[in-house]
């Protein structure tokens, strides 16, 4: 017998090298059955396997256009398949992907899904929790910008609540600055007098744009908090001082613990870019060119809420009859743009 075709002896299942190379084998000849080292049969369907990758056999790169045989049941049998480990056997085998008994295939199935989901969550953690303390050292740059951003909400929704109130009906229509105004036409003084018309009266809509900045109308923003949540979601993950005790401690989880810590790293960064963007957004309303447009229509004679709104230099000011709101933005409400850390593509 040719010495390609010699069966294999795997003690423990192989590692990704081995299945790398099967793909690889796949994609240039369509024949699984060459592969060398591969247990051709015949397997019985109840032999307990463990699945080690799915696989799909292009049928123009087959010599005869046919099926590939299956080592379970029969010749010319499939173009779909999975990689297997036989731990009984020991031996490694290319198998149709429904040939095997049901009860079998079920347990493969279930015990694959969650090694995929078990090796995605080790390699996204051991990725991350070393950027541990970079996403700290980003939290501490951004945080005297939200501090100031806060320190404006909370004066804008208090002090100033007569001015902000009003505005968050502007959420409803997606900040569109539109006043209703009624118009009188005058009567048709043509013809005789008992034939003219009379004046009528017809309602117009005048759009001004859309405001920007609609976080600052908000009933409720704390961009402090959204801080300290992503700082208590990391911080409990700091374990990657160095290579071996970050294994240790990724390998030490057990399946919840894996699960959780994946899902706080990810909901952190997701976190950050919603913090970004609500504060950009937030900034946006201190802008002139948004200032000028609010009171544009805040200072229209039909607009029923009237007040005039301007910034100058860094203070914003809104004033109405004998209401008055002013504040000075600190510049550092500017400085939130450090962007979140991620792992290095070598």
């Amino acid at each position: 017998m040719n010495g390609d075709f010699l069966r294999r002896v795997f003690r423990t299942p192989p590692g990704n090298y081995l299945i790398e190379e099967f793909l690889a084998h796949i994609r240039s000849t369509g024949q699984p059955e060459t592969f060398p080292g591969l247990h051709r049969g015949p397997i019985a369907k109840t032999e307990p396997f463990s699945l080690l990758k799915r696989f799909e056999i292009d049928r123009r790169k087959r010599p005869d256009g046919d099926l590939a045989p299956c080592p379970m049941c029969q010749p010319n049998k499939y173009l779909r398949g999975s990689l297997v480990y036989l731990s009984d056997l020991r031996a490694v085998a290319a198998i149709g992907h429904c040939c095997a008994d049901k009860e079998n295939l079920a347990i493969a199935d279930r015990e694959y899904r969650e090694r995929i989901a078990r090796d995605l969550e080790d390699d996204y953690l051991i990725a991350h929790i070393p950027l541990i303390s970079a996403y700290l050292s980003v939290v501490a740059r951004v945080r005297p910008a939200a501090r100031e951003a806060e320190r404006i909400y909370r004066s804008f929704r208090n002090a100033g609540a007569s001015f902000q109130r009003p505005l968050r009906l502007l959420k409803k229509v997606g900040g569109l600055l539109a006043l209703d105004e009624q118009l009188q036409v005058p009567a048709d003084i043509a013809g005789p007098a008992g034939f003219r018309s009379r004046a009528r009266i017809i309602n117009q809509k005048i759009e001004f744009g859309f405001l920007r900045g609609m976080i600052a109308l908000s009933s409720d923003y704390d961009p402090v908090r959204e801080l300290d949540r992503i700082i208590t979601a990391v911080r409990l993950y700091n374990h990657g001082e160095t290579d071996n005790a970050l294994l240790d401690y990724v390998t030490g989880l057990d399946p919840q613990s894996r699960r959780v810590a994946t899902i706080k790293l990810r909901e952190a960064g997701i976190g950050y870019s919603k913090f970004q963007n609500r504060i950009a957004d937030f900034c946006n309303f201190f802008t002139p060119a948004n200032i000028g447009l609010l009171n544009k229509w805040a200072s229209h004679p039909v607009n029923p809420y009237r007040f005039e709104a301007y910034l100058n230099d860094s203070r914003c000011t809104f004033r109405r009859h004998g209401e008055y709101w002013s504040i000075l933005l600190d510049p550092i409400l500017y400085a939130c743009e450090s962007p979140w850390p991620t792992p290095r593509k070598d």
